[in-house]
């Protein structure tokens, strides 16, 4: 990948007492066990979309589809509880569930960057969205124990998303937030 191109994603940007609540959890999953990359508290968050290999000009044009977002006021979420992908037999991605309790200006937003994705040309994942945190990559086998933690009841107001430039490295990703907009 050249240095003009970026790996970028939208995402939902989470308040740090929710970050702090979810490092909580991953520090009691992790109990010494090696074989998941847990994600740092400060990188938190729910994807939105994610773009690879995207130039200047695209990433111009994603930047003006933010600015001509309407704010529809914040979300309030709610958790689902843990799950994995593509299942928690054979977990490579562990993620913590979250839905909308209050209307549909999340997924307003994903379809609308949905739609602004196709018309500059870029390819989009055409599986159903699943609103989610990734809480962490399995590199080796993992027993998920998806009942052990009840999060029902937590819920959890959003009030900004952002476009984030992820740079990977030895020790994991790093972030760098490109734009962020009012929900």
């Amino acid at each position: 990948m050249s240095d003009s191109l970026k790996r970028v994603f939208f995402a939902l940007d989470l308040p740090k007492n929710i970050q702090d609540r979810i490092s909580d959890i991953i520090l009691d999953l992790n109990k010494n066990d090696n074989s998941v990359k847990w994600v740092d508290s400060a990188n938190l968050h729910v994807t939105l979309h994610f773009i690879s290999d995207l130039d200047s000009l695209i990433l111009g044009v994603l930047k003006k589809s933010m600015a001509d977002w309407k704010s529809k006021g914040t979300a309030r979420m709610k958790f689902g509880g843990l799950n994995a992908f593509p299942g928690p037999e054979r977990p490579k991605i562990i993620f913590l569930k979250c839905e909308q309790i209050n209307g549909t200006s999340i997924h307003d937003l994903y379809a609308k960057i949905e739609k602004d994705l196709k018309e500059v040309g870029i390819k989009i994942d055409d599986r159903a969205w699943t609103p989610h945190i990734t809480l962490g990559r399995v590199k080796n086998f993992y027993k998920l124990k998806s009942d052990e933690y009840e999060l029902a009841d937590e819920t959890f107001e959003i009030k900004t998303f952002s476009l984030i430039e992820s740079k990977l490295n030895a020790n994991g990703p790093e972030y760098t937030i490109v734009e962020t907009k009012n929900l």
